[in-house]
């Protein structure tokens, strides 16, 4: 079974993902401060074909710039909904949930735009291509500048780089996804050596910090007492092992277990 995951490509593809979460994350945090750079990095990310997959994940960054900053772009969001199919199906797939409600006015501008009923539940994607057949077109579309914002520090290389990351990110969830129910719901032989792959193939901190706080953890705190001798023996010969413990948190977590997760991890420090 777990040659089965490295020749799917599970293991790169969950290793990939973690590498991809920062930049990926930081996409959900610019609207409120960096609505100009949100803005591009969505033109950016809707350039490239493989975002058509994508439009609902997407249409999340975008309901938060309409929420934050509705008034200065909403001119620019109806234009460009005219002249960009892509654009249209992505603000098609926002919703209006009650703890995050886009405001009556806009609400009604946005249902205009797309053709859609944008209200508590989303537009069926299913009914999108009559509305929207040729998508193609978004390839070759220039985002229309908001201009009344003032830009921030991102580079243009910067914008690049994060809606590569996203876009990675959104491929590679299915590895994550997978790998979490590997080991919530497989038996303890397989769940350990899937995560002890994980960590062979590992080659950064950013994997080693994404093994310790995920999948080992959850290992640990599921199956801790089946596993903590190897776990210790492990740690007792590699350094990089320690420092991957050092990311566990004792959260749910017995106490005579997590005294013997900290006496291997030696003298690494705890880690966020």
């Amino acid at each position: 079974m777990l040659d089965t995951l490295r020749k799917d490509g599970t293991i790169t593809s969950w290793l990939t993902h973690c590498e991809a979460s920062d930049d990926a994350r930081l996409l959900s945090e610019l609207p409120l401060n960096n609505p100009e750079e949100t803005w591009c990095i969505i033109f950016k990310i809707l350039q490239r074909p493989e975002s058509e997959t994508h439009l609902t994940a997407l249409s999340d960054c975008l309901k938060k710039l309409i929420i934050y900053h509705s008034e200065e772009f909403i001119d620019c969001v109806e234009a460009q909904a005219m002249q960009n199919s892509r654009f249209k199906a992505c603000l098609s797939r926002i919703h209006s949930y009650p703890e995050t409600r886009i405001s009556v006015k806009m609400l009604e501008r946005l249902r205009n735009a797309t053709g859609f009923p944008i209200e508590l539940v989303a537009a069926s994607p299913e009914s999108l291509p009559e509305h929207a057949p040729d998508l193609s077109g978004a390839l070759y579309a220039t985002p229309i500048p908001l201009g009344t914002i003032d830009a921030g520090s991102f580079t243009e290389n910067d914008m690049d780089r994060i809606a590569r990351s996203w876009l990675k990110y959104q491929e590679t969830l299915w590895a994550w996804e997978k790998v979490n129910n590997i080991v919530k719901e497989e038996f303890i032989e397989y769940a350990y050596n899937v995560v002890k792959s994980l960590y062979e193939k590992s080659s950064s901190d950013i994997h080693l910090s994404s093994i310790g706080a995920g999948p080992l953890e959850s290992l640990l705190k599921k199956n801790g007492i089946f596993i903590m001798d190897r776990i210790e023996q492990l740690a007792s010969t590699d350094k990089r092992f320690r420092i991957c413990l050092s990311y566990i948190w004792p959260t749910n977590i017995s106490i005579d277990l997590w005294k013997r997760i900290l006496r291997a991890r030696a003298d690494e420090p705890q880690r966020k």
